[in-house]
């Protein structure tokens, strides 16, 4: 569609307008999900008991236009002239229905209309960021996306008055101007009698009890980071929200906007020059990040669950192989560092959350701490779990204070009021926040993220706003060593589920393999046939798997997506078990940190079980998961290096093992377990035992590769 429209609005006379769209009521040609036409609809609204409340009727655009084209271009090209008929429209089928049924309530004299369908009506329409809003788009319909990074208090806007002359006793109505950025009413001067004799009366008296008031707030959106080029500044624009759209969204929130855009002046003041701003008037509004949309925008068919289930029910690769495949899809450009990719994935599944009947909710999201040497890679890697979350927001400790991480109340230039604008934590809701730099924190802002970390909230009570914002966040921090020691304090320290230490060791071999893969990834393969010397040594093998067996990132956010929605873990008598006498042990051990070993521990240790079933596509917490999640979470700096591989343990605590909770060694045919009722890695009937004494010995020694480390 172009910028100019093909058809003349004043070419139709009004009621035409009003005839056509009531057609396009009766019609039933529009169908709502839950399989209602727009009649059934008003039925409904009539039905209601409160005349004073705002109701609201969706129209589909896509819809209006498959009816008639000609209306359904103009409604895009001048709304504020075609949405009048389309109002009018409503209420005169209201009265028709209520003629037929007078039993069924009464006629609702506020219905707005919420135009949905935008997305698909090309790029005059639905714009691809807000720094591409022109002069040229002002009144007609577009569509925006953004973040919610301010909200205003929800105010009663005074749109209209109704006057009546004290001499001739005509009643007019006067509208506000809202094309203000402080819209008045002023008291009218000389009487609008439309009598043949004019009335020269200057006084009128105000009917208080007939002003037309409206709910009406202002929110302020940021275009999204991801979808900028570098070195790009997001832009933002305020949004109007009316009638039932108010407090719809609160800051954090991905919306989608579609409304009608507007030129708006600010006071003025002589001998100021004269400005004004673009404000978007909302017609409609859809978060993007709630649990609903991103499942349903996630997962477009029924192939991706196929797809998934046919990889775990495939016999020709162990349950180890696939699990490798998932590890070496996050981040693939970095070689190794196969546990703190685990950790991070286990972070973005995340546990069950479960809320108690004492209204004590137990939070599922798992928060994780890289710390390590300089140089080995841990910010690429929280930069590369903000490009697979849904919904990630990456923020860096250097300069960062605690209103950055959590909110702040900001007063509005132009008339005083408080608001409060998000932060990090706040932005990240529902998703990933990623902390580069946490040491730079100062210690006094750092203690903000306790509440938000295990509370998942955050209180608010700066300059009279008093208020609690959800911080459903997994937080994901990494910083450095400071003098050789991890320098934070045991209350915060001890709401990190996973601490991952990332050691540089010196390894002639391992440097050789890791400098090929940086600077000669693409003829790696061509070198390792070459030469066979490398080509026969496990850290080629290694690297070869790293290449081949991978998703793309698209494919791996499907995954997520899939498993959080399908599964929830629950966990057996023996997983339990298991974490039980761990958690014992460690809390009578000598040797115990004190800020560790705590009760949430044992809920880090249940969260951690939960998320590797979810990886590994089932719904129940086996052995194998909890001895992975005692691993990760219990492991030291030497089970962590940077050049481990081992997403699986070998050892055990030995007073565990001495009472036959874990075994020495995982099920090499099936070490991370099958699906439920999948069947194990190997082909069916064929046990650890029944396997020939050669090929056991090959797989354990293939299974001591990815151990070795551990």
């Amino acid at each position: 569609a172009g910028m100019c429209p093909l058809y003349d609005p004043t070419a139709i006379l009004p009621h035409e307008y009003v005839e056509a769209f009531e057609k396009f009521i009766e019609s039933g040609r529009q169908i709502s999900q839950d399989g209602r036409d727009l009649v059934s609809c008003l039925e409904d609204i009539i039905q209601e008991d409160d005349r004073s409340m705002c109701f609201h009727i969706e129209v589909c655009l896509l819809s209006l236009l498959d009816f008639n084209q000609q209306l359904g271009t103009l409604l895009v090209h001048y709304p504020d002239y075609i949405l009048g008929f389309l109002s009018t429209a409503i209420m005169n089928v209201q009265k028709k229905l209520f003629e037929q049924s007078p039993y069924l309530g009464s006629v609702k004299p506020i219905v707005s209309v919420r135009l949905k369908g935008a997305s698909l009506l090309g790029d005059s329409v639905n714009k691809t960021c807000i720094s591409s809003l022109r002069s040229a788009d002002a009144g007609r319909l577009i569509l925006v996306r953004g973040t919610v990074v301010r909200t205003g208090p929800v105010k009663l806007l005074e749109c209209a008055r109704v006057y009546q002359c004290t001499k001739c006793k005509f009643k007019f109505k006067i509208q506000a101007d809202l094309d203000l950025q402080n819209p008045s009413i002023s008291t009218p001067t000389v009487c609008r009698s439309t009598d043949a004799k004019t009335c020269k009366s200057n006084s009128f008296t105000c009917f208080e009890n007939e002003r037309e008031t409206r709910d009406y707030q202002e929110v302020k959106i940021q275009e999204q980071v991801d979808s900028l080029n570098t070195g790009t500044i997001p832009r933002s624009v305020t949004v109007i929200l009316e009638y039932d759209l108010v407090d719809f969204c609160q800051p954090g929130h991905q919306v989608e906007v579609t409304g009608i855009l507007r030129r708006r002046w600010k006071t003025l003041v002589s001998p100021v020059r004269a400005d004004l701003n673009m404000v978007l008037e909302a017609k409609n509004i859809s978060i993007l990040n709630s649990v609903e949309f991103s499942i349903a925008r996630t997962i477009q068919s029924d192939k991706d669950q196929e797809f998934f289930e046919n990889f775990w029910l495939d016999a020709r690769e162990s349950v180890l192989d696939k699990k490798m495949t998932i590890i070496n899809s996050l981040c693939p450009q970095i070689f190794g560092m196969y546990k703190a990719k685990l950790a991070i994935l286990l972070a973005l599944v995340g546990g069950v959350s479960c809320k108690e009947t004492n209204s004590v909710a137990v939070r599922g999201e798992i928060h994780c701490l890289l710390v390590g040497d300089p140089g080995v890679g841990k910010s690429q890697l929280l930069k590369c779990a903000v490009r697979t979350a849904e919904r990630g927001v990456l923020a860096s400790g250097v300069g960062t204070s605690s209103a950055g991480l959590t909110v702040t109340a900001v007063r509005d230039s132009t008339n005083g009021d408080w608001a409060l604008e998000a932060g990090a934590v706040v932005l990240a809701d529902g998703g990933v926040c990623c902390i580069d730099e946490f040491s730079c924190v100062k210690e006094a802002d750092r203690t903000t993220l306790h509440e938000a970390m295990e509370q998942q909230t955050i209180s608010v009570a700066k300059a009279g706003v008093v208020c609690k914002l959800s911080t459903k966040t997994t937080i994901l921090a990494a910083m450095n060593y400071r003098a050789g020691v991890i320098d934070l304090a045991s209350p915060l320290l001890s709401r990190f589920d996973l601490i991952i230490e990332l050691k540089d060791f010196k390894d002639r071999q391992w440097d050789k393999e890791l400098f090929s893969h940086l600077v000669h990834h693409e003829q790696t393969r061509d070198m390792a046939a070459d030469d066979a010397q490398q080509r026969d040594s496990p850290h080629s093998s290694r690297r070869r798997r790293h290449d081949e067996q991978q998703w793309n990132m698209e494919r791996l956010r499907r995954y997520i997506a899939t498993v959080k929605r399908k599964f929830q873990p629950q966990m057996s008598a023996a997983a339990e078990k298991l974490l039980s006498a761990w958690y014992q042990e460690q809390r009578l051990s000598a040797q115990r940190d004190a800020a560790r070993t705590t009760v949430r521990m044992l809920e880090s240790l249940i969260r951690i079980s939960q998320a590797h079933a979810r990886l590994m596509f089932r719904d129940a917490v086996s052995p194998e998961d909890a001895q992975v999640a005692i691993q990760l979470a219990g492991g030291g700096p030497d089970d962590a290096a940077v050049r481990s591989t081992a997403p699986w343990p070998r050892r055990a605590s030995a007073g565990i093992r001495a009472r036959g909770l874990m075994p020495a060694l995982p099920d090499i045919a099936n070490p991370g377990g099958a699906p439920p009722s999948q069947g194990s890695g190997c082909r069916p009937g064929r046990t650890l035992q029944a396997l020939r004494r050669a090929e056991y010995a090959q797989r354990e020694s293939s299974a001591s590769i990815h151990l070795e480390h551990f």
